[in-house]
C-alpha cells in the first residue's frame, strides 16, 4: 500500500509540473543564428531570394531524406514566390517569400503539416554590412498556441534550429564566398 501512495504522489507530482509549466511556458519562441560572410549584401542576396539556390546550402535537402520534393509556383525571383515540399520526414507544406530586398535580406511565411500537427513560422535572412563583409542572421518565429504539448516542444524546438540554422549558415558561407 506505502508503494501504491508513493507512486500516485510521484505521478501527482509530474502531472502537475507537466501543467503548471506547460501553462508558465511562453508561447512565443524566437531561434536566431548568425555568421559573418565575406560578401556584400548583394554578393549574398542571390542564393537566398531564389527557392532553387536553397537547395544548395540548406540544411533541409535530399541528402538528409532522399523522399523530399520541391516544387516552385511563381517560379519569377520576388515577393511571392513560392516553394512547397513533402517528405516522409518532413512532412509537407510551403514557404513563401513576404518582401525582398538585396540591401536588408528577405522574410517569408513558412507553413509545416506533419500530419497530426501543423504550424506556421514566419522566418527572415537579414543582412547587416560590416565593412569586409556581412552579417546574415536567420531568424524563425511561431506561436504554440495554447497547448503545453507544442509549448515544452519550444524546447525541443530551439534546439533543432539552433544546429540547423547553423548548419545552413555555414553552407551558404562556403558558396557564397566561393562564388565571389
Amino acid at each position: 500500500m506505502r508503494v501504491l501512495k508513493i507512486f500516485l504522489s510521484i505521478l501527482v507530482i509530474l502531472v502537475s509540473t507537466f501543467l503548471v509549466g506547460g501553462f508558465l511556458i511562453s508561447d512565443e519562441w524566437v531561434v536566431s543564428r548568425s555568421i559573418f560572410i565575406y560578401a556584400h549584401p548583394q554578393q549574398i542576396y542571390p542564393f537566398i531570394s531564389n527557392f532553387k539556390e536553397w537547395e544548395k546550402w540548406s540544411p533541409w535537402n535530399a541528402k538528409q531524406d532522399a523522399t523530399l520534393q520541391y516544387t516552385y509556383q511563381n517560379t519569377k525571383i520576388g515577393k511571392g514566390t513560392k516553394q512547397t515540399w513533402k517528405s516522409e520526414k518532413m512532412g509537407k507544406g510551403w514557404m513563401e517569400f513576404t518582401s525582398m530586398s538585396p540591401q536588408t535580406g528577405v522574410a517569408y511565411d513558412l507553413y509545416i503539416d506533419m500530419g497530426r500537427s501543423q504550424s506556421i513560422l514566419h522566418g527572415t535572412l537579414s543582412f547587416a554590412d560590416e565593412g569586409e563583409g556581412t552579417r546574415v542572421t536567420w531568424t524563425d518565429r511561431g506561436e504554440s498556441g495554447k497547448s503545453f504539448i507544442k509549448r515544452w516542444m519550444n524546447f525541443l524546438i530551439k534546439f533543432m534550429l539552433k544546429k540547423d540554422f547553423d548548419t545552413g549558415l555555414a553552407n551558404l558561407k562556403v558558396l557564397v564566398e566561393k562564388h565571389n
